[in-house]
C-alpha cells in the first residue's frame, strides 16, 4: 500500500493527482490522505483506503486497518485498484473523452466563451 498525501488547500479538492492515477494503473492499493475526490474514489473503487488531512486519528485507524489485511486481502485491493484505472482513467478510455470536450469547446465560438483576447499594448 502505498501513500498519498495532501494538504488540506482548495486546490487539492478539485484534482486527482497524477501519483493516483500512477498507483491505481500499477495496481497498488493506495492510503489516501488527502481532501476532495480522492480518498472518495479511491473507498468507493474498493481500491484502498482514506482517511482526511489533519485527523491523525482517522489517519491512525486507516493503517491499524491497512497493517490487519492479509496477504489476499491487499491482493484483492491490487487487483481493484488497476481493474479500476483501466475501466475509469485509461488513456484509451479518456482520450476520446478529451478530444470530444476540446472538440465541443473549439466549435463553441459565442462570445466570451473559452477564447482569451489578446491584453491591450501600454
Amino acid at each position: 500500500m502505498s501513500l498519498v498525501s495532501l494538504a488540506d488547500e482548495p486546490v487539492f479538492r478539485i484534482t486527482i493527482p497524477s501519483k493516483t492515477q500512477f498507483l491505481l494503473a500499477a495496481g497498488i492499493p493506495v492510503l489516501a490522505v488527502a481532501p476532495g475526490e480522492v480518498g472518495a474514489l479511491v473507498e468507493s473503487a474498493g481500491a484502498g483506503l482514506a482517511a482526511p488531512p489533519g485527523d491523525p486519528a482517522a489517519l491512525a485507524r486507516a493503517l491499524t486497518k491497512a497493517a490487519a489485511m492479509s496477504d489476499q486481502d491487499l491482493q484483492a485491493m491490487a487487483t481493484r485498484a488497476a481493474s479500476f484505472y483501466r475501466s475509469q482513467m485509461s488513456e484509451s478510455i479518456n482520450g476520446d473523452r478529451l478530444f470530444e470536450v476540446l472538440a465541443h469547446a473549439a466549435l463553441d465560438r459565442r462570445p466570451g466563451r473559452m477564447r482569451r483576447r489578446a491584453p491591450d499594448a501600454a
